[in-house]
């Protein structure tokens, strides 16, 4: 899936409120987005519920990707990447994770994302149960295991066993 460089929410659906996601397994997936780009859903919202879902790590989820900038740009920055959901407010999450590796070296750089995460990139008022991140995480600030930014959060046996590439 490719986003566009003008536009947010990139995922295998771009945006949900008051949905649900459940028995779901993604496997070789590649995600190219902008802002608010997760490998599930790029953003979710209202009651949305993600439930018995995940993602291989033979996947890839990449916001701020520079190949989606056109013209003579040598820089962009965006926020809001993660294994499942770039930007979540007010959503469950239960039993799922991901093992995607989220954003490449160049996120690192001159085409960086903040707020990236391996469940969400940027979240409010989530609740998170039984949740996973195993796999290879960049970012250039607020870069967390689980969450990259969060807001009100309740995890209940959650855990990360990944890498985290940051500056």
């Amino acid at each position: 899936v490719r986003g566009e460089a003008m536009y947010t929410s990139t995922g295998l659906f771009g945006f949900a409120k008051e949905a649900s996601f459940m028995n779901l397994k993604l496997e070789n997936i590649q995600i190219q987005g902008n802002a608010y780009t997760g490998g599930l859903v790029g953003m979710a919202e209202g009651s949305t519920l993600i439930e018995n879902c995940s993602i291989d790590g033979n996947s890839l989820i990449v916001g701020s990707d520079k190949s989606l900038i056109k013209g003579p740009v040598t820089s962009h920055s965006s926020s809001g990447a993660g294994g499942l959901v770039g930007y979540a407010t007010d959503i469950r999450v239960f039993d799922s994770g991901s093992s995607a590796q989220v954003g490449t070296e160049d996120n690192l750089g001159d085409f960086s994302v903040s707020r990236t995460g391996g469940i969400g990139g940027e979240c409010a008022n989530i609740v998170m149960k039984r949740c996973y991140y195993d796999g290879v995480l960049f970012g250039s600030s607020r870069v967390g295991g689980l969450t990259g930014m969060v807001r009100t959060e309740k995890l209940e046996d959650c855990y990360f066993n990944g890498t985290i590439k940051g500056n």
